[in-house]
């Protein structure tokens, strides 16, 4: 059976052309870029990390949250350890019996801090949060879902193959050996694959970027 939009991203679609007047309002519109490749409409490059990893500015509202926040957010964890680092070369007398191995050191560094340090750190934390992405660097890190070709292929990936045959839509994981390409992809014209939804029943339309 096909699958809807998963919560993770139908709030970032909502703002988009998801669909018309004389679609269903199940319906999920998907744009097809060049090559064939599927995104979800209305669902762009994320303009901040927080976005980007779901996490929101004001539930980190202390270094604690901050710190549990990093143990699934690595990239969040690195800039922590790299702030640790700084603190351990800089104030050596402070940073006595702290290990050199930040994941063993973190919570007894923040102990350590002063309360403008803390304030200071929690600052820095929010600002980073704030950014965008460094995609070079944290792209592998980055929910496939955060972004419009990223949320096509989850929304496909589980469905019924003679459905997806059907539509002429291929499940790509890596074009190449070493490619980081994953993307569902439409062989089919656009109009095409819309007469097989139609006939099917299924909850999707296909249309150019030209028509967005």
């Amino acid at each position: 059976m096909p699958g809807f939009l998963t919560t993770r991203f139908v709030h970032l679609a909502a703002s988009g052309p998801i669909r018309t007047s004389a679609m269903p309002h199940h319906t999920t519109v998907f744009i097809v870029g060049p090559g064939g490749t599927l995104e979800v409409a209305g669902v762009g490059l994320p303009a901040s990390r927080a976005e980007a990893y779901d996490l929101t500015l004001k539930s980190l509202d202390d270094l604690e949250a901050v710190t549990s926040a990093a143990l699934d957010c690595r990239p969040l964890g690195w800039w922590l350890h790299h702030r640790y680092a700084d603190f351990r070369e800089a104030h050596p007398a402070r940073a006595e019996g702290l290990p050199a191995e930040p994941s063993r050191g973190i919570d007894r560094w923040i102990e350590r801090l002063s309360p403008a340090e803390g304030a200071d750190l929690l600052a820095g934390a929010q600002a980073w949060l704030r950014a965008k992405p460094d995609w070079a660097q944290e792209d592998d890190y980055i929910p496939r879902s955060a972004t419009g070709q990223g949320a096509a292929l989850e929304f496909f990936e589980d469905w019924d193959a003679e459905d997806l045959a059907a539509l002429g839509i291929e499940i790509v994981e890596g074009d190449h050996p070493g490619s980081t390409y994953y993307a569902a992809e439409l062989h089919h014209t656009p109009e095409a694959a819309n007469r097989v939804a139609d006939q099917r029943g299924l909850p999707v339309h296909f249309t150019g970027p030209e028509s967005t």
